[in-house]
């Protein structure tokens, strides 16, 4: 069937592809902050027409087929007691299905989010590898596999290292503040694109921990353990 391939995946499978979660060992009754999240942003896009939903037999919130909205009530329930009460239906979360190129258009020109790692697009200079013409075919292949490995850990993490940098731009004009405090206020003045790249729950501990990394990046150099989002970072001293 063609909701097999790679050009779809569910609901319960993508949203856990995102914020690298086991499908299978989740706890229904114990759902991520990072996770719920997650869910319900896909639910929300495709009840708002942002990307299309569809079950193994019909697409689902489309006006567009008369006899397919019989069945809409029964899925909007559904989709309510997700959102506003955070009942999470693995089996029924798993046979919505959305469509691969529908989710890109949609992370890059609606959410401004990085796709899920599964799909994640690597620009085509960066695949370059240099090549060596005694290489076997299976040590080009297993380069090329590790190398946009690399390159989708790089594009998953770099929207909010870039986050963690405007966070010391802040905190450099409001040093007074205690690390938690710089965190907080920099994560509330953000606008609700930006907060979404980091759950609610954990912002202030992830943003309190850059500045802290920050400013012990020389000791964290001498160590070899310097963050990479850290490394020819230096806005104090732009000119180094």
């Amino acid at each position: 069937m063609f909701l097999d391939g790679k050009d779809f995946k569910t609901i319960w499978e993508l949203a856990h592809d995102w914020v690298d979660a086991d499908p299978e060992k989740t706890d229904i009754n114990a759902v991520s902050p990072e996770l719920k999240d997650a869910i319900h942003r896909l639910m929300l896009a495709s009840f708002n027409a942002e990307i299309s939903i569809r079950t193994k037999d019909y697409v689902i919130f489309d006006k567009g087929y008369y006899l397919n909205t019989i069945f809409d009530n029964s899925h909007f329930r559904k989709f309510k007691q997700c959102l506003k009460q955070d009942k999470f239906d693995k089996a029924y979360l798993d046979s919505l299905y959305v469509k691969r190129n529908e989710v890109l258009d949609w992370c890059t020109n609606i959410i401004y989010l990085e796709p899920p790692p599964c799909w994640a697009l690597v620009n085509a200079s960066e695949k370059s590898l240099t090549h060596n013409e005694n290489c076997n075919l299976q040590t080009e292949k297993d380069r090329t596999d590790k190398l946009q490995q690399r390159n989708a850990a790089y594009k998953r993490h770099q929207p909010i290292d870039n986050l963690k940098k405007e966070c010391i731009h802040f905190w450099l004009q409001h040093q007074n503040y205690s690390n938690n405090q710089a965190a907080r206020k920099f994560y509330e003045s953000l606008p609700t694109g930006k907060q979404k790249l980091l759950a609610s729950s954990n912002a202030d501990k992830t943003l309190s921990k850059a500045i802290s990394e920050y400013k012990n990046r020389e000791k964290l150099a001498a160590e070899n353990k310097l963050p990479r989002w850290l490394t020819n970072f230096n806005p104090e001293n732009p000119q180094m």
